[in-house]
């Protein structure tokens, strides 16, 4: 593996994206969506419209983030990683080993992913931070960081099914029936099969379902952070006794980001290099 081979990989895909208007409009989108949901958040309650603080953008923002992000990571990805063929056949012609241009693809992407997010949630932050106190910042930095591991942990899956497609429709198309799956499906799966468990073990099936799917992953920690525990329920209590506790658990929840990046990696570096580039 060759660490400034992978690097200039990574820049140049880092260009690359930043350069087109799908993450630029990722971007803006976020920063818009910040800024509209803490101005406008509370309305739809008959409140008068004014911005919240970053406890209330934070819990508001939640399941909006928990969309967008994936998406976003599962398609841009398709688009990057099953691209131009010819650039592929180029960077194999080169003396590179496949991982290392399959690790500076992804962490190119995964770069420009990021700074558009943090971007989109800066600008936002910053216009929440003067328009109200800033009580409750340290857990908007914590939404931003787990964020950002959900798009790594997309990125990286986006990086299996485009190693596995081949062909860009195919690797979007893919993408998106993964991320139903885990948005709207995966759930559905989980209460059918709690609802013919056995009493005694329905409340490990509910919070084991948990570790499963990392938009859940994602969602239980940032509930935990702004002292939502109450909104996950029986699994979520049992959740943070089985970790012993809310700093534990995050820790807990980071190797789970950890294998959920790690593991469609390594399967699709394994897959690539037996791939045939013609």
């Amino acid at each position: 593996m060759k660490t400034r081979a992978i690097a200039e990989i990574a820049k140049l895909e880092f260009r690359i994206q930043v350069r087109g208007r799908w993450m630029l409009g990722f971007g803006v989108l976020f920063a818009a969506l910040v800024s509209g949901v803490s101005y406008y958040g509370l309305t739809f309650l008959g409140y008068e419209a004014k911005f919240q603080d970053f406890y209330r953008t934070t819990a508001t923002m939640l399941n909006l983030v928990m969309i967008i992000v994936p998406v976003v990571a599962l398609v841009a990805g398709g688009q990057s990683l099953c691209g131009d063929p010819g650039y592929f056949e180029f960077l194999a012609s080169q003396p590179l080993g496949r991982t290392d241009i399959l690790l500076g693809k992804v962490l190119g992407l995964f770069a420009a992913l990021a700074v558009m997010t943090i971007l989109g949630f800066g600008l936002g932050g910053l216009i929440i931070a003067l328009k109200t106190q800033s009580a409750g910042m340290w857990k908007y930095f914590i939404f931003v960081g787990v964020s950002l591991a959900l798009g790594l942990v997309f990125v990286a899956l986006a990086a299996l099914l485009s190693i596995m497609a081949h062909r860009k429709p195919m690797a979007i198309v893919t993408g998106l029936i993964l991320w139903l799956f885990f948005l709207f499906i995966y759930d559905l799966i989980v209460l059918s099969a709690s609802y013919y468990a056995d009493e005694a073990y329905l409340r490990k099936i509910l919070y084991f379902s948990l570790l499963g799917n990392p938009i859940d992953i994602a969602r239980v920690v940032v509930l935990m952070s702004v002292g939502g525990e109450s909104a996950l329920g029986a699994a979520g209590a049992g959740l943070l006794r089985m970790f012993g506790g809310g700093v534990t658990s995050a820790i807990s929840a980071a190797g789970l980001f950890i294998i959920w990046i790690v593991a469609p990696l390594t399967a699709a570096a394994l897959m690539f290099r037996r791939q045939d580039m013609t």
